[in-house]
């Protein structure tokens, strides 16, 4: 339900940082928002390190893409907006 009302997904790549294998919430999770209509998703790497700003970006986006998902949402100029990966 609410995936459908346009609430988003934070993914956070703390996860591989900590060594889970995978970003949190985990590729399961994520499968669920999608089948559920979700579509407002962003990327994060929520670091409390310097080595690991922007640590497993890329890795996440390759995860979102083999959801059907090839773009994130990003503010540009003060407003969401959909960016591809």
């Amino acid at each position: 339900m609410a995936a459908r009302n346009g609430v988003g997904f934070e993914i956070n790549t703390s996860g591989l940082n900590r060594g889970k294998g995978f970003s949190l919430p985990e590729p399961e999770v994520l499968g669920w928002f999608v089948e559920e209509g979700g579509e407002v998703v962003t990327v994060g790497s929520d670091s409390h390190r310097p080595d690991h700003i922007g640590g497993h970006i890329q890795e996440t986006y390759e995860v979102l893409k083999t959801l059907g998902i090839d773009w994130r949402m990003s503010f540009v100029d003060g407003e969401m907006r959909k960016v591809p990966l």
